[in-house]
């Protein structure tokens, strides 16, 4: 009988056991994101991670591979979803007057 009791909590040792294990060795990838200033600055830079750009007519542009920001646009190869919608049409110059939020995304992993 007493071999029958340690099979028995040997049985479930293993599965309890495997998923702690699994449990530590997950990663999590936390993303926050971060305001495009373009008011203070006069000249042009890029961003080289992913922009998206709410705009004051609801709709929003995404630039997947990073857009140009000056003091008057927002250039780049983008899609732009109009407001309830899930079709795209193309997008490549957003005057930042239109634009009521600008922002990108920064990551980082987690263990």
């Amino acid at each position: 009988m007493s071999n029958w009791i340690r099979m028995r909590k040997l049985v479930l040792l293993i599965p309890i056991g495997a998923v702690l294990l699994g449990g530590c060795i997950n990663t999590f990838w936390h993303t926050v994101p971060t305001p495009v200033e373009h008011a203070s600055y006069t000249g042009r830079f890029d961003i080289h991670t992913p922009v998206k750009a709410h705009l004051a007519d609801g709709s929003t542009v995404v630039f997947r591979f990073g857009a140009t920001v000056d003091n008057t646009t927002l250039t780049g190869s983008g899609e732009r979803f109009p407001m309830l919608s899930s079709t795209s049409v193309p997008a490549e110059k957003i005057p930042l007057t239109a634009s009521s939020d600008s922002s990108t995304r920064r990551g980082s992993c987690h263990w």
